[in-house]
């Protein structure tokens, strides 16, 4: 080949695996193969490419020689000027004016010190009852990794993670659940739900066991407690016994966050949730986020329309917690997850 594109490859790797992938497209370019390199990530756009074309909303924005282009101009390109003329406010601010309480006293989630080895180190942040905190980062960053680990999906070298005043034994998912952490997984095709099964047998999988007695599911508390979920969350389908693959991207994301709400979490860790689902969807799936007021809710995201319905961002860069925001423009929010200093 003589042409190779390549879109996010560093995504899932770590510093070692990220060395020896660049080596390797030195001696491709040696070689005489073009490469596409498309990537979030500022520090590799400069290391690995000569030009660079920025895309933004469908449009190109900008092309330049890497060399003679400074970040902090990349970053205005990627981000944008005007944007208020269009109807986007360029400061996003922490939504309590729109009549939402304050966030109840206490803790619903700690992490502490938290270090998963290749990805994250010392890692400590607190979410309230009712209140929504964002963890912002490109792939790579580590906050896919966090919020696994809050969820019991992957094992930390060390750190611990509380739920209320209780330690939550890490490394197992059925665990986390019983401690009070719904989990809204990235990839809902792959991860979220069984594509076979019904709305109801989705949305009930982790609660079969308060479904009825001696081992056996009672039929129609299963389609009660199903229905009732449809309802808060708006999911449009022919009935609770419809395949879950048989709806659209929005209703299934609606599933899903049905699925986590039926274990009555104390915490909710969503990553990228509104990902792939039409813009009525995501103002249901957040305006169900925002009407849990005993639920402490982490929003894993990179993506600003879904921060900005945050009370807080904190950022990672590099596998550390580097900025804490309340309000912030886009320059800045960008810049700080791009590791740039403004």
């Amino acid at each position: 080949s003589r042409f190779l594109i390549l879109d996010e490859p560093t995504a899932r790797l770590e510093g070692a695996a990220i060395r020896r992938l660049f080596g390797r497209l030195d001696e491709l370019r040696e070689r005489g193969v073009s490469l596409l390199y498309i990537s979030h990530h500022l520090d590799e756009i400069y290391e690995v490419c000569d030009t660079v074309t920025v895309l933004r909303d469908g449009r190109l924005v900008g092309d330049a020689a890497v060399a003679e282009l400074p970040k902090a101009q990349l970053i205005e390109s990627m981000v944008g000027e005007g944007r208020e003329a269009a109807g986007t406010p360029a400061r996003t601010a922490a939504p309590r004016a729109n009549g939402r309480p304050a966030p109840a006293e206490g803790e619903a989630l700690r992490v502490e010190r938290l270090a998963i080895d290749g990805w994250c180190e010392d890692v400590s942040f607190a979410v309230r009852p009712g209140e929504l905190v964002g963890l912002a980062g490109l792939a790579g960053s580590g906050k896919q990794q966090v919020a696994e680990a809050i969820a019991g999906l992957c094992k930390p070298q060390a750190g611990r993670v509380l739920v209320g005043d209780r330690a939550v034994p890490m490394g197992d998912p059925k665990v986390a659940i019983d401690h009070g952490v719904g989990f809204v997984p990235q990839d809902r095709r792959a991860e979220g739900f069984a594509p076979n099964l019904s709305i109801e047998e989705n949305m009930t999988l982790t609660v079969m066991d308060r479904l009825g007695r001696f081992g056996l599911v009672s039929p129609a508390r299963r389609e009660r407690a199903a229905r009732e979920l449809m309802g808060s969350l708006e999911v449009v389908a022919a009935g609770p016994r419809q395949l879950v693959a048989e709806l659209s991207g929005g209703n299934q994301q609606k599933v899903v966050v049905g699925r986590a709400l039926t274990t009555q979490p104390k915490v909710m860790v969503v990553v990228s949730p509104t990902a792939g689902v039409d813009v009525a969807s995501k103002e249901a799936l957040f305006g169900t986020l925002t009407s849990l007021p005993d639920v402490g809710v982490l929003v894993v995201s990179d993506e600003l329309d879904e921060l900005g319905h945050c009370d807080r961002v904190l950022v990672m860069f590099d596998g550390r917690l580097t900025n804490e925001f309340e309000t912030w423009d886009e320059h800045e929010l960008v810049a700080a997850m791009e590791g740039v200093e403004r």
